[in-house]
């Protein structure tokens, strides 16, 4: 999977980050980054400059994600 930044009103992409292994089924945006499942942990993005950020492990499948209002907290529900 690519994740592309695109600027409206343009219609080119400016940037790109690949990551290989995303599940985009289960994604959720706190604050300034976005996550995304794999089939063992979560991969995070910096959305302000596509910077990647270190994978999280969990001990099972991420199902379902949900970040607080504030965007300070992420909360993921797992398999089993």
């Amino acid at each position: 999977s690519i994740v592309w930044r695109i600027r409206p009103p343009e219609s080119e992409p400016t940037d790109s980050l690949d990551l290989a292994g995303a599940r985009w089924d289960v994604v959720a945006l706190a604050g300034s980054r976005l996550f995304v499942a794999t089939t063992d942990g979560l991969l995070g993005i910096a959305t302000r400059d596509l910077e990647r950020l270190p994978e999280i492990a969990l001990d099972a499948t991420p199902r379902a994600l949900v970040a607080t209002p504030s965007g300070d907290r992420l909360f993921a529900a797992l398999d089993g």
